[in-house]
């Protein structure tokens, strides 16, 4: 979304309103989710680097 242009229908919205219906399609289009939650986006994308290489050294 925050690119532009991956879905045609597709529009920002707001967390007031995410969520609309375009064509018989649900869509949600709020941009930068990550921003939302900084703190747990951190955590979550730090913790997925770390076991994306311990399963490298295990295997």
């Amino acid at each position: 979304m925050d690119q532009g242009g991956c879905v045609e229908t597709l529009y920002p919205t707001s967390h007031t309103n995410p969520v609309y219906v375009d064509e018989g399609v649900v869509h949600y289009g709020v941009p930068n989710m990550p921003g939302a939650v900084p703190w747990t986006t951190l955590i979550g994308a730090g913790l997925s680097a770390i076991f994306t290489r311990l399963i490298f050294i295990i295997y």
